[in-house]
């Protein structure tokens, strides 16, 4: 580290013990992380703001890397020549540019197209499915858990106003039966 750090230094000076902190955090990324370390340090203390005020990543789009293997499409996995049949080499440089270019400006010209009314229309359902599931799923189940509480605390006391009397009746009648186990009819 850039500072030498005694013991029990750290817990002294709190001030210091948060600069230390921040230099290894950017000792532990990469030079292209820096940004993303900085947000994590300015972050970390402050208070957790509403997810509508938070500021977005802009760096790190996918954080929770839904799209790691599913989306990413490289022009190795879809164009390929095999062995002894290749085309002349500035062509199959034109062909990646091309693919690698118009994959880019056509995933932006959609997304500026339709992204917009694609995150109306999923902010929609996932208010729809959160409003159902506040509003409908979990007072509804609730209200079934209450009678079947209810039913829970119930059914024993009746079971057993039923099923005690018929057990020591049938006891009783079982008891007094003696066998007789003998050789021959």
């Amino acid at each position: 580290g850039l500072l030498a750090r005694p013991r029990g230094f750290e817990r002294a000076l709190p001030a210091l013990e948060v600069q230390l902190e921040f230099q290894r955090a950017i000792d532990r990324t990469t030079a292209g992380n820096r940004a993303t370390a900085l947000h994590d340090m300015a972050t970390k203390d402050s208070p957790q703001l509403d997810a509508h005020t938070r500021e977005i990543d802009l760096v790190n789009r996918d954080p929770k890397h839904l799209n790691q293997e599913m989306v990413k499409v490289e022009f190795e996995e879809v164009t390929a020549e095999p062995e002894g049949l290749h085309s002349v080499p500035g062509v199959w440089r034109l062909t990646h540019t091309t693919f690698t270019v118009s994959q880019y400006w056509c995933y932006r010209l959609l997304t500026a197209v339709c992204g917009v009314p694609a995150a109306i229309l999923w902010g929609f359902l996932f208010a729809c499915g959160t409003f159902w599931q506040v509003w409908a799923a979990v007072p509804c189940v609730r209200c079934h858990l209450m009678g079947l509480h209810c039913l829970a605390r119930t059914f024993p006391v009746c079971l057993r106003a039923v099923c005690d009397p018929l057990s020591q009746a049938a006891a009783g009648v079982l008891h007094s039966l003696r066998l007789a186990l003998g050789r021959g009819s």
